[in-house]
């Protein structure tokens, strides 16, 4: 994986209180972590698979 330092991460406009997370790019990869923990645990999707997790979100697919 890329130095984290590097790494180009953004959050959605619709972030508001704290409760969000960043996500950065890298070849066939997208990372994800808690936008409020530079430093914390980093979570590591194909982009496919983000793709379509997002899409289901988008289409309020995902119920608890």
């Amino acid at each position: 994986m890329m130095d984290d330092e590097r790494l180009t991460w953004k959050k959605s406009s619709r972030c508001a209180n704290g409760g969000c997370i960043a996500v950065a790019t890298v070849p066939a990869r997208r990372l994800v972590r808690d936008s409020t923990e530079d430093n914390g645990p980093i979570l590591s999707f194909a982009s496919e698979s983000f793709r379509a997790f997002l899409e289901a979100v988008r289409a309020d697919e995902l119920h608890a």
